[in-house]
């Protein structure tokens, strides 16, 4: 059985509870190279994407967005544009 994860052939929950009873640090192994895998898929939030999961998350616990966090989610989002930017354009 590998430990690395394989993208055209990933386990399945079969496959992974074996591994797991067997030699649960191959199973660590696989989820560590499936985590890294999925890293090379994603993208950090945009401005919008911020604002949306921030007020989102806010109004489930019942809290609000105070002005100074505010100002740290328009800064994290641009600093997150701008790094999407420079990275599609090669710099």
């Amino acid at each position: 059985m590998t430990t690395k994860y394989d993208p055209n052939n990933p386990l399945t929950d079969k496959e992974l509870d074996e591994m797991a009873e067997h030699n649960f640090d191959w199973f660590l192994e696989y989820l560590d190279s499936k985590s890294e895998y999925l890293k090379t898929k994603s993208r950090p939030l945009n401005s919008h994407e911020l604002k949306k999961i921030s007020f989102l998350d806010a109004a489930a616990r019942g809290d609000s967005i105070t002005k100074e966090k505010w100002e740290s989610i328009k800064k994290q989002g641009k600093e997150n544009e701008k790094h999407f930017w420079d990275k599609k354009n090669g710099i």
